[in-house]
């Protein structure tokens, strides 16, 4: 039952945060800017409206998406921890997942947060690099191409965060070595995110 209410709690918050940023940082001024050079006042005003329009899926989606997110985060933790013969239910994975996601709503908040209290004044794609704590920050790249910038968005501090705290609860919960458990993880979640990321690469290498 706790869990229930956790997983309620974590929609909500995302929903919250996702509309503050469509209501004060995602505003239409913004994308006029961006847009202004290449396409018309008239046009813009359409894809703006078809996007309030629609603006409703997103939040209706939003329970399904992360009950699929942290499901199969707990699938590719599963199936490490049964081949390293460690014995686990899928509930108490689901558990783990569930509770490490809520680092993920850290970057949403500081992302509301940066743009409508410290920068003010800022591009539709000073927003989409934000947080800078992924290696396309760290490492910078000239290409703009979808399927490049992807993976080195994805691999982020947030993302060794969250297999740190998977790792750390793992350790805890079924009374083994922090370092195995990171192991673990590595392998399992690790394995599943590369899977991820080469998948949704392929398609947007397709849709170029």
């Amino acid at each position: 039952m706790r869990d229930i209410y956790l997983f309620v709690s974590l929609v909500l918050t995302a929903m919250l945060l996702r509309y503050g940023l469509m209501e004060w940082v995602y505003t239409d001024d913004v994308y006029f800017y961006a847009f202004s050079e290449t396409l018309s006042d008239e046009r813009i005003g359409k894809l703006l409206k078809t996007r309030k329009e629609w603006a409703w899926l997103g939040f209706a989606l939003t329970p399904f998406f992360y009950a699929l997110k942290i499901f199969l985060a707990s699938a590719c933790l599963y199936c490490g921890l049964f081949f390293a013969n460690v014995k686990s239910s899928f509930a108490t994975l689901f558990s783990i997942s569930l509770r490490a996601e809520y680092l993920f709503l850290l970057p949403i908040a500081m992302r509301l947060l940066w743009f409508t209290v410290i920068q003010t004044d800022y591009a539709l794609s000073e927003i989409s690099s934000f947080p800078p704590f992924s290696l396309r920050n760290l490492l910078g790249s000239e290409t703009d191409e979808a399927w490049v910038v992807y993976p080195m968005r994805v691999v982020n501090l947030f993302e060794l965060a969250y297999i740190f705290t998977l790792a750390a609860s793992i350790a805890h919960h079924f009374q083994t070595g922090f370092l195995r458990a990171l192991k673990l993880v590595t392998v399992s979640y690790g394995l599943g995110l590369l899977l991820w990321i080469i998948f949704v690469a392929f398609l947007l290498i397709n849709q170029s």
